[in-house]
C-alpha cells in the first residue's frame, strides 16, 4: 500500500480550504434557499386540470353495458380512465402498487351493483372530482330505469329500452340490471407520504454537491502535472495499482468525510429527518465511492482538469434534471425511461422514500446501479491511468 503517497495527496488536498469550506457550505445556502422557495409546493400540489383515473371492472357486472359511455363523459369532464386487471391478486394491494408507481391519482373498482373508490390523502381534490362525476353517473344511470317499462325487452310508450343493455329510440344506451341499491365505499390510502421541503432538499443536495466533489482533487492533479510526479514514481518499484490507489482512496475518504459531516451539519441545522439509518447510510457511502471513481475516470480519459470540471458538472446537471434534484421526482414531467438512466434518480428515491416510509422498493436497484458505475470506472480508470503512465516516461 503506497502509504507516502496517500499521505502526500490528503496533504495537498486539504491545503484547498476553500474548496473543503464549499463542500460544507454549499448545501447549508442552498437546502435553506430552496427549501423556503418551495416549502408550499410540497405542503399542498395543486393538481392539473385533467388527471388519470384507474379502474377495474368485474366480469359480468352491470356497469360493463355502460362503460363506454361513462368513458366519454368522463373525458368531457378531463377525467381519463384506465383500466387495469386486478385479476388473482388482493385489490388493495394492486391499488397501492398502483399507487406506488404514480400511474393514476385515483382508482375505482366497479363490482356487482357497487363500486369502491381508492384515494390517495395527497390527491383530495382529484378523489372529489371523482366521486362528484360518479353519484351524477348513478344519478343519470337510474333515471334511466326509471324509466323503463315491464322490464321483458319492449319498449314502452314514450320509446324508452329495456334493461338489457339496448339502446332506446334516441340512440342512448340503458345500462344492465338494478343499480337503486348500488352501495359507495371510499378508502383512503397513505401509500407514498410527502416529505417537506426542508427534508427533500436536504437529502437531495447534499447528494447533488458530493457527486461535483472532483475539485477537491484538483491540487492532486495540478502538482503531478507541474512537477512531473508520475514519471518519477514510475521509475519507483510501486507498480501502476499502487500509484492508482494512491489517488482513489484519497479521494473517496475525504469526499466520504465531507458529505457526511455535511450531512450532520445540515441535520443540526435544518433538522432533516433520514428515516432508515442503516439503509441510508450504507446508500451513500456507495453514492461517494461512485462518484469518486467516476469522477477520477473522466480526469483520466480527458486528462485535463479544466476539461474534467466541466464534464462532471455537466453529467451531474442532467442527471439531477432526470433524477429530481431540480423538479421534485414525483411531480416531475420526465418519463420514467428518462429518469431510471440518471443514478441520481435512484439514490435520491430511495433515500427519500427511507425518510418517508423507512422503506424503498427502490433500495436494490439503487445499490445495484451504483455497483455497476464503481466497478467500471475503477477498471477503467486503472486501464487508463497506467496507460498514461507509459506514455510519460
Amino acid at each position: 500500500m503506497p502509504w507516502a503517497l496517500i499521505k502526500n495527496n490528503f496533504k495537498l488536498m486539504f491545503r484547498n480550504k476553500w474548496v473543503i469550506i464549499l463542500m460544507l457550505a454549499g448545501p447549508v445556502f442552498v437546502i435553506a434557499s430552496l427549501s423556503s422557495a418551495f416549502k408550499a409546493m410540497l405542503t399542498s400540489y395543486t393538481p392539473a386540470d385533467t388527471f388519470t383515473a384507474g379502474y377495474s371492472l368485474e366480469e359480468g357486472s352491470s356497469w360493463e353495458g355502460v362503460m363506454a359511455s361513462i368513458k366519454e363523459a368522463a373525458k368531457e369532464n378531463k377525467i381519463e380512465l384506465r383500466e387495469f386487471s386486478l385479476d388473482g391478486t388482493s385489490s388493495l394491494k394492486s391499488v397501492e402498487d398502483i399507487f406506488q408507481r404514480k400511474e393514476v391519482a385515483v382508482f375505482v373498482e366497479f363490482s356487482k351493483g357497487s363500486y369502491h373508490i381508492y384515494k390517495q390523502k395527497d390527491m383530495e381534490t382529484e378523489a372529489g372530482v371523482m366521486e362528484y362525476f360518479l353519484h351524477q353517473v348513478v344519478q343519470s344511470l337510474k333515471q334511466a330505469d326509471a324509466g323503463v317499462g315491464n322490464g321483458n325487452g319492449n319498449r314502452n310508450e314514450s320509446g324508452n329500452g329495456d334493461r338489457n343493455g339496448n339502446r332506446n329510440e334516441n340512440g342512448e344506451r340503458i345500462g344492465n340490471g338494478d343499480r337503486n341499491g348500488t352501495s359507495i365505499r371510499t378508502v383512503s390510502l397513505n401509500t407514498v407520504p410527502k416529505p417537506d421541503s426542508t427534508d427533500y432538499y436536504g437529502i437531495i443536495y447534499i447528494v447533488y454537491f458530493s457527486w461535483c466533489s472532483i475539485i477537491i482533487m484538483s491540487p492532486v492533479f495540478s502538482s503531478e502535472r507541474k512537477n512531473r510526479i508520475v514519471p518519477r514514481l514510475k521509475a519507483s518499484p510501486l507498480s501502476s495499482f499502487s500509484l492508482y490507489l494512491g489517488k482513489v482512496l484519497p479521494c473517496i475518504s475525504l469526499t466520504m468525510l465531507l458529505t457526511f459531516s455535511s450531512a450532520a451539519l445540515n441535520t443540526l441545522l435544518f433538522g432533516i429527518k433520514w428515516g432508515r439509518l442503516p439503509g441510508t447510510l450504507l446508500v451513500m457511502a456507495c453514492s461517494v465511492i461512485a462518484a469518486a471513481l467516476f469522477s477520477i475516470f473522466i480526469y483520466y480519459l480527458f486528462g485535463n482538469m479544466a476539461v474534467t470540471v466541466g464534464v462532471i458538472f455537466t453529467l451531474v446537471w442532467v442527471a439531477g434534471f432526470l433524477g429530481g434534484s431540480f423538479e421534485t421526482y414525483f411531480y416531475s414531467a420526465v418519463s420514467d425511461r428518462l429518469k431510471e438512466l440518471s443514478p441520481l434518480y435512484y439514490i435520491n428515491r430511495t433515500l427519500v422514500e427511507y425518510s418517508t416510509m423507512g422503506r424503498s422498493d427502490y433500495g436494490t436497484r439503487c445499490l445495484l446501479y451504483l455497483a455497476v458505475i464503481s466497478i467500471t470506472a475503477f477498471v477503467g480508470g486503472l486501464f487508463l491511468a497506467d496507460g498514461r503512465g507509459r506514455k510519460n516516461l
